[in-house]
């Protein structure tokens, strides 16, 4: 093609493409330009990832390079595994680095800043447990947590929020979201290093940004990070969330913000906090916009869902009975969260199986009794080591 890009046409059941002439330091960019989603197993050292998430002209062959580079770095470090090699660690920080730079560069031509966002963005836990099927899912947050700790205090994080700053108010134009949209990724790794660091300016910081906000995504990401601080105390907290609550509760797509906000706190006591917000007027089972903002998104707290008690499965259980009587669409929403029990450890997986079944013992719409019957019938994935 123009662009250089070798399109392939693999015909046969084994092919083998020779570039000859190419420079020693060449590697190669895969799915340049592709729509679907492909899986392709060609390991590349840590400096050729670094090098293509810096460099490569195609976007998502970038970000896949980064968030390869990224996970590689965080499953290495789960608990029973080998420790990342300082070299790859190293890779990675700088690449980070290098990318931080160029958010300070980047045009504000509405992509290069969302695409460094999305970049620097790490990815998530339950994406991390599909490339090591049956790993412990919390022993892949705490590798997560560590990787995370290591990049908050390797980079001037409040230094390229304040650059990414909307000047003139918020506009909702493709250029102000992109800087949006990074901004908010700076703001949340400076709030880990200032929890640690510096508590007393953290939560100043956050509070004077949830002041100033001019608009919900600002709002929220201040929102968020106050309640994501281990040094603020739960009075602190909830005088903010009820301040929050008490301006905004005549307007129903906040209040969905403020729900998820605290469902997805990563703290313990979680499940409590989602449990007797179930009971608060702002909520309603029977909005289905509620149901997604408090009970789904609940169930992508991985830390708090998939505790070692398994309580939370059960509280998930429960409640696709419940919705199943008036919501069978949003009960199989929730059901399939249950049903993925294949990819977990075997005594996790356990457990979320046997709340599947527990559902299974109930008369059911043919939307959740599909989901369930189908669930049941998987079997466990075969553990697998983490890409090297």
């Amino acid at each position: 093609n123009a662009d250089g890009t070798l399109v392939a046409h693999l015909t046969e059941p084994r092919t083998t493409i020779t570039l000859r002439n190419a420079p020693a330091t060449a590697t190669v960019s895969f799915l340049r330009g592709f729509s679907a989603p492909v899986r392709v197993d060609y390991p590349r050292s840590p400096a050729a990832l670094r090098h293509l998430a810096k460099f490569d002209s195609d976007g998502f062959a970038r970000w896949d390079a980064a968030q390869n580079l990224l996970a590689t770095n965080i499953l290495s470090d789960v608990s029973g595994r080998q420790a990342p090699a300082p070299a790859a660690a190293e890779e990675a920080v700088s690449m980070v680095q290098d990318l931080v730079q160029a958010g300070h560069e980047a045009p504000d031509d509405g992509e290069a800043k969302a695409l460094l966002a999305s970049m620097l963005t790490l990815p998530p836990e339950t994406w991390l447990l599909e490339l090591a099927p049956g790993a412990d899912i919390l022993a892949i947050a705490a590798a997560w947590d560590r990787f995370a700790d290591r990049l908050a205090g390797a980079c001037d994080w409040e230094g390229l929020a304040a650059a990414n700053e909307t000047p003139g108010g918020y506009q909702a134009e493709s250029a102000d979201m992109a800087r949006r949209q990074l901004r908010q990724c700076a703001i949340w790794y400076a709030a880990r290093q200032l929890d640690e660091a510096d508590p007393s300016r953290a939560a100043d910081w956050l509070l004077a940004m949830l002041r100033e906000a001019d608009n919900l995504t600002n709002r929220l990401t201040a929102l968020e990070g106050l309640l994501g601080l281990r040094s603020l105390a739960e009075p602190a907290k909830a005088e903010v969330l009820d301040a929050f609550h008490q301006r905004w509760r005549d307007e129903p797509h906040v209040v969905d913000g403020w729900l998820s906000a605290q469902a997805r706190v990563p703290l313990p006591g979680t499940l409590a906090r989602v449990q007797a917000l179930e009971h608060s007027p702002a909520y309603d089972a029977k909005v289905p916009n509620k149901v997604r903002a408090l009970l789904l998104a609940f169930t992508g707290n991985v830390r708090n869902f998939h505790a070692a008690s398994g309580e939370a499965y059960r509280w998930a259980a429960d409640h696709v009975i419940e919705l199943d009587g008036f919501n069978p669409q949003m009960a199989s929403q929730l059901a399939k969260v249950l049903a993925r029990w294949p990819r977990f450890d075997a005594a996790r997986g356990a457990r979320m199986r046997a709340a599947l079944a527990a559902v299974g013992e109930r008369k059911l719409s043919e939307n959740v009794q599909e989901v369930v019957l189908k669930g049941l019938a998987e079997q466990p994935s075969q553990t697998v080591a983490p890409p090297a």
